[in-house]
């Protein structure tokens, strides 16, 4: 059992997630790029396997993926890394994200030792099968996304290039237009994460695409492969709101970029709120899961 800094532990990180990885967050750079000026991001590993945690300066602890270990064994290993973290560290609460199954379970194994709070936030995750895409959006049923896409680009002077055709600082602004939008304090600490993807020129991703109107950059998409699967996560999602389509426009040319990975199904992020969830819906995805972000703390 021991406690690694991940900035300091890439080779080490990889190897864990080439074994173990299966989720969309399980990705060296995501998990750097979740830390922010007041945590530390680490790696507690136990037997090769483990959980990745900001250990915030409020002495709040949260998991920022997954646990990197067999589906069956985790619940367990939650439990022995809260024992770890509340003997070793200074700690308020522990913040995770778990399905209702596992929820249950975790509640059925330390109930008597911990209190597990109700979902603070509500994830739902929309999964597009690919074998349904059609980059030409012909026929009926993609008859609304058509006239969207093709509205955008008659009316606006559009390029949809990758990052290198804009500075760093443009494409952080866009993201703070993006955050500031409409205030939703789960979009703050996205554009954290975003901002340092930028920051670290994308390393991580697999497809980045930049929508422009005359010259601004108006939109970034960008995502990767989910390890030890033949499915992609789309990770990044972000406009300025300023023209009507563009956010379609940008996950159309997303899923057409997509495409030419062959892969089966693409993971489109988890919203918690239904506006996000509702655009979304529009790309017809076949399955929605559900996940609880919810705190533990000690009795």
């Amino acid at each position: 059992m021991q406690v690694h800094n991940l900035i300091d532990n890439q080779e080490l990180m990889g190897s864990v997630i080439s074994k173990h990885g299966y989720a969309p967050e399980h990705n060296y750079w995501y998990m750097v790029n979740m830390k922010d000026d007041t945590s530390e991001v680490l790696f507690w590993e136990y037997d090769g396997k483990g959980i990745v945690f900001l250990k915030h300066e409020d002495n709040d602890i949260e998991l920022i993926s997954d646990i990197l270990s067999p589906k069956e064994e985790q619940v367990d290993l939650f439990v022995k890394f809260l024992d770890f973290v509340y003997q070793e560290y200074e700690v308020d609460e522990v913040l995770v994200t778990f399905d209702s199954k596992s929820r249950e379970d975790l509640i059925n194994k330390v109930g008597d030792k911990y209190n597990i709070s109700d979902p603070k936030r509500t994830f739902v995750s929309p999964v597009f099968n690919m074998k349904k895409w059609d980059s030409d959006l012909g026929g009926k049923s993609w008859k609304k996304m058509r006239n969207a896409k093709n509205s955008f680009l008659k009316n606006n002077n559009v390029q949809i290039v990758g990052p290198g055709k804009f500075t760093q600082e443009q494409l952080i602004n866009l993201i703070d237009e993006w955050a500031s939008r409409d205030k939703l304090e789960i979009k703050k600490e996205w554009a954290i994460c975003f901002k340092n993807f930028v920051k670290n020129d994308f390393k991580g991703c697999d497809i980045i695409r930049i929508v422009s109107v005359r010259g601004v950059p108006c939109s970034i998409t960008s995502g990767w492969r989910i390890p030890n699967t033949n499915n992609y996560y789309s990770a990044i999602g972000v406009h300025n709101y300023k023209y009507q389509y563009l956010g379609e426009m940008a996950y159309i040319d997303d899923f057409a970029c997509i495409n030419l990975l062959k892969v089966d199904y693409v993971d489109m992020g988890g919203s918690d709120n239904e506006a996000n969830l509702n655009f979304k819906k529009k790309f017809k995805p076949e399955s929605l899961y559900t996940t609880y972000f919810m705190s533990v703390t000690k009795k």
